[in-house]
């Protein structure tokens, strides 16, 4: 069973909460990008919080973690396959008591604040028996899909829909509510247009089936829905990335090179290049330095002309070089023969200008 109901084109965008998206970067980095564009651009970019786009620098991160979530109406959980944080000495991050992926699920279920799982193509939900006690409760909320092939758009569209209808709801009941109570105070001369009373029901019916429906599990089947081709009735093939990169128009080169420099510094920087591979959405990065070359291979996700990518395994590096995974942006000119590097590490801004060799 599923349910959607139509978000207006014209939702307001300034509202006193917050939407917050919890994810872990090495698990969902790049998935959790275009879902912070598609909410940011439904719901303004003020309203959407996500740690590396939204944190001003040198503030305490936890704190402000702490007071986003209290601000937040509603916390959508990213959920991949690394989402536990399993390491190679088979610790897990969500058992530490300060990863902040656990301190995030914490503050909202300690709160009361809705918490909406985004299962990353076909993940299980967590059972409560893998969560630490304080937050097993996530175990049993209803979890959305959200792939990252060709159904990214579909699954977006009901998060939106569901995310439009519960806080529009609760904020329309709650307009009406005062509405009612200054009438009692001063009668209006005359009755509201029939357009106003039938977007009002309309708003009040539907935010009261969102928020029925969330808590009955209406959501639950999700999962296992497909885009249906209206034309033929058929379940279309899943996406290649030939065809994603046709479909998106992707023309950047196979290689781009540039010198890696923290914003406002004007020294000699780093040598930067970038080799794409054939699917143009993975490849190596080569950064140079006196010590010799550091090769990491990286996998990202397209939205327009940007790449949103992580960095995966070492390829080689110079042995008194140490590595850690991190995430950086490509995004390229119309043209694509310019463009940058951008990549948010430990509170610095690191940035290189991008041209084929």
């Amino acid at each position: 069973m599923s349910f959607t109901m139509a978000c207006p084109s014209d939702y307001p965008t300034k509202r006193p909460r917050m939407i917050a998206i919890s994810y872990r970067r090495e698990d969902s980095l790049p998935i959790a990008g275009r879902l912070y564009d598609r909410l940011q651009a439904k719901f303004g970019k003020q309203n959407v919080f996500m740690d590396f786009d939204s944190i001003p620098g040198g503030v305490d991160f936890p704190e402000h973690i702490k007071q986003t979530i209290e601000r937040s109406e509603l916390v959508v959980a990213v959920i991949g396959p690394r989402w536990l944080g399993e390491q190679s000495d088979s610790s897990r991050r969500i058992d530490d008591p300060t990863d902040f992926v656990r301190l995030e699920i914490k503050y909202a279920l300690e709160r009361g604040i809705p918490v909406i799982p985004l299962l990353v193509d076909n993940t299980p939900m967590p059972k409560a028996a893998q969560l630490p006690p304080e937050i097993e409760r996530l175990a049993f909320r209803n979890a959305l899909p959200l792939h990252t092939g060709i159904d990214f758009h579909n699954h977006a569209d009901r998060l939106i829909n569901g995310i439009c209808g519960l806080v529009a709801g609760s904020e329309t009941l709650g307009a009406n509510a005062g509405a009612a109570s200054a009438e009692e105070k001063h009668p209006a001369p005359k009755q509201p247009s029939k357009r106003i009373r039938l977007l009002v029901a309309t708003g009040v019916l539907a935010g009261s089936a969102i928020i029925g429906g969330w808590y009955l599990g209406i959501f639950q089947d999700l999962d296992n829905e497909r885009t249906v081709s209206s034309s033929s009735g058929t379940t279309p093939e899943p996406e290649t990335p030939a065809t994603l990169a046709q479909a998106q128009e992707i023309k950047a080169g196979p290689i781009y090179k540039g010198t890696i420099r923290a914003q406002g510094d004007s020294g000699s920087g780093i040598p930067l290049t970038i080799n794409l591979a054939d699917d143009r959405k993975s490849g190596t990065m080569t950064q140079t330095t006196q010590s010799g070359d550091t090769v990491v291979k990286f996998n990202g996700v397209w939205e327009d002309r940007t790449l949103r990518a992580v960095t995966d395994a070492v390829v080689s590096k110079p042995n008194n070089i140490q590595w850690k995974p991190e995430s950086f942006s490509l995004r390229f000119t119309e043209d694509w023969k310019r463009g940058s590097y951008e990549c948010n590490s430990e509170g610095n801004l690191y940035i290189a200008e991008l041209t084929p060799p």
